[in-house]
C-alpha cells in the first residue's frame, strides 16, 4: 500500500510516520513531501498511485482542499485523510472526496481509525478495480464492468461494454488480479462468468454477443466454475 503524507511540518511527519509504524501495516510505503509542488509532481508526472493521502490543510502557501480535488480527479479510489489545525475548513472539506477529517489536537483519539477506515475501503476497491498501466499511465476499471480480456502478441485489451484499455501485463498476471468472477477460457482469452450467456464445445456466447473461443483444454474447468458460479447466486 502507498501512503503520502503531505505536511509542510518536518516535525509532525515524524510523529505521524512513528504512529504508522506502530500500526505494523503491511507492505506499506510511505512518501513524504513538505512541498505541494513535489506532491504534485508525482501525481501528474510521475503517475504514482497513492493509496491514502494524509494531508494538512495548508502546505506552503498552497490550499490542501485544491490539491485534493486535484487528487479526487487523477485518482479517484484514493483515500484522503485531513490532519490539520485549521478548522475553518471544516465544511469545505466537504467539496472533496475524503475519509476523515482530524483536529490535530485529537490526533491520538482518531488517526488510527482513520487509518483503519481507509484501508477497509482500500482492500475493497482492490477487489473490485482491476489496476493496469499502458504507456506509463495507469488506469483503474472496475472489474464488473469488464466482459472479457483478449491477449494478441504482446498487449492484452481489455474489454468492457463501452470500451477497452491496453496493457502489457501478461494473461497469467491479470488472472492473479482479477476476483473469483473471471475464468480462464483458452491460452489467450479471460472471460466475466457475469457475462456468460452460452457456453458450447468450442466457445463461449456473451450476452453483448460476443464469441469468445473455447479450447479443449479449459473446458471442464470452465464448466465446473460456471457451475459453482450460479450456485452462488
Amino acid at each position: 500500500m502507498k501512503l503520502a503524507i503531505v505536511d509542510d511540518n518536518n516535525e509532525y511527519i515524524k510523529i505521524i510516520k512513528n504512529k504508522l509504524n506502530q500500526l505494523e501495516l503491511t507492505n506499506l510505503d510511505i512518501i513524504t513531501y513538505t512541498n505541494s509542488q513535489k506532491y504534485k509532481q508525482d501525481l501528474i508526472k510521475k503517475h504514482i498511485n497513492f493509496d491514502i493521502v494524509i494531508m494538512d490543510i495548508e502546505i506552503d502557501e498552497i490550499n490542501g482542499i485544491d490539491l485534493a480535488i486535484e487528487t479526487n480527479h487523477i485518482l479517484p479510489y484514493c483515500q484522503i485523510i485531513y490532519l490539520t489545525s485549521y478548522m475553518q475548513y471544516v465544511s469545505d472539506v466537504y467539496e472533496t472526496n475524503h475519509t476523515y477529517y482530524i483536529n490535530k489536537k485529537d490526533f491520538d483519539k482518531y488517526f488510527s481509525l482513520a487509518i483503519n477506515k481507509a484501508t477497509i475501503i482500500i482492500n475493497k476497491i482492490k477487489s473490485e478495480v482491476l489496476t493496469v498501466s499502458w504507456n506509463k499511465a495507469k488506469y483503474e476499471i472496475k472489474q464488473n464492468r469488464i466482459t472479457y480480456i483478449e491477449r494478441q502478441k504482446k498487449v492484452s485489451f481489455i474489454y468492457t461494454k463501452e470500451n477497452y484499455t491496453k496493457t502489457s501485463s501478461p494473461i497469467d498476471k491479470l488472472l492473479l488480479l482479477l476476483n473469483q468472477d473471471f475464468i480462464r477460457c483458452h491460452e489467450s482469452y479471460l472471460i466475466n462468468m457475469n457475462y456468460i450467456s452460452i457456453i458450447n464445445k468450442t466457445n463461449i456466447v456473451l450476452t453483448t454477443n460476443q464469441n469468445i473461443p473455447l479450447s479443449r483444454k479449459y473446458l471442464n474447468d470452465v464448466n465446473i466454475a460456471y457451475n459453482r458460479f450460479l450456485s452462488k447466486k
